[in-house]
């Protein structure tokens, strides 16, 4: 005797539980939840509020007796109220209101809300569209973690490679404030030696002027004490001739010496007192020259050297001093 191949022929299993849920589904009236069946089991049916009890076979007869749930016409849609089971087998079983019972649309995948013959059976279809709409949705949520992973991997190297530039960048960094510290020493240094060159340049400046001024100012007294010399010379000389000339007046006789050489003696005397006036101003031109060279000269020297604060203030006082003398 051989079996029957389900496996070969699967609508015939579906076939089968068909018919074995409509065994089952007939014992019970129409549109009931199999959950609730224990209500309509009795010869009566008591309403789930309890308002009202009546005999089983008002169940369902198009008469609306438990008007608060329902519940005695869950096959028909007399009560606003109650709740039509849709078995729909190979999909999901649902709850719809009464009302929408025997309207002419199909509500039901199985058709179970509408007359028999009116609609098809959609719940397999239903079914494979369902589950192949979950098998997407797994799909893509397997791709989703699949992105996730790689993500999850290209963050770690990423972060992995930051770190490794972190560590390359806080060394550069270090090495590079050394060598700005070692920079500014050098600045530092610089300008150390720059001031020291500086202040020695001043210093120099400073001596320089200050032995041209010693030399001029030795210039102009050797100048002056040399005016003073020949001054002192010609004033001497011309004593030392009147003092001559009054003991050979006084040796000889006033009659004895011709008028003559008491003229030339008189003219001798008047020549020296002019030339003395002369002479006193050639010296006094040769010292306003030798003053005016040294003036050119320091100041050209001060033109090519820069001069510090101190030295201008020495400077200062050199000028009012020349004038005062």
């Amino acid at each position: 005797m051989l079996r029957p191949s389900f496996a070969a022929a699967p609508w015939g299993l579906v076939a089968l539980l068909l018919v074995a849920a409509a065994g089952s589904a007939a014992a019970l009236p129409r549109g009931v939840d199999p959950s609730q069946a224990a209500l309509y089991a009795g010869p009566t049916f008591t309403c789930k509020d309890g308002s009202k009890t009546i005999p089983i076979e008002r169940v369902n007869d198009g008469y609306c007796d438990c008007f608060l749930d329902g519940s005695d016409e869950p096959g028909t849609p007399a009560c606003y109220s109650g709740y039509f089971w849709c078995q729909n087998l190979g999909f999901e079983p649902q709850l719809l209101s009464t009302s929408f019972v025997d309207d002419g649309v199909c509500d039901c995948c199985d058709g179970s809300d509408e007359a028999p013959g009116k609609c098809q059976n959609t719940c397999l279809d239903r079914s494979a569209s369902e589950r192949q709409a979950v098998r997407d949705h797994v799909a893509f949520v397997r791709r989703a973690l699949d992105e996730k992973q790689a993500l999850i991997s290209s963050a770690v190297e990423k972060q992995r490679a930051w770190q490794n530039r972190k560590g390359l960048i806080s060394s550069e960094v270090s090495s590079q404030a050394a060598e700005v510290n070692k920079l500014q020493a050098q600045v530092k240094q610089a300008e150390a030696i720059a001031e020291a060159d500086r202040q020695r340049l001043a210093q120099e400046a400073e001596a320089q002027q200050e032995a041209a001024r010693a030399a001029e100012e030795a210039r102009q007294q050797a100048g002056e004490q040399a005016a003073d010399a020949a001054a002192e010379a010609a004033r001497q000389q011309q004593q030392q001739q009147q003092q001559e000339q009054q003991q050979a007046d006084a040796a000889q006789p006033p009659s004895q010496e011709p008028e003559g050489v008491q003229m030339s003696l008189q003219a001798r005397i008047l020549c020296v007192l002019v030339a003395m006036p002369l002479l006193v101003f050639i010296v006094g031109v040769c010292s306003a020259y030798a003053s005016m060279t040294r003036r050119k000269r320091t100041k050209s020297v001060d033109d090519a050297l820069p001069l510090s604060g101190s030295s201008h203030q020495l400077m200062g006082k050199r000028v009012r001093m020349r004038a005062k003398v």
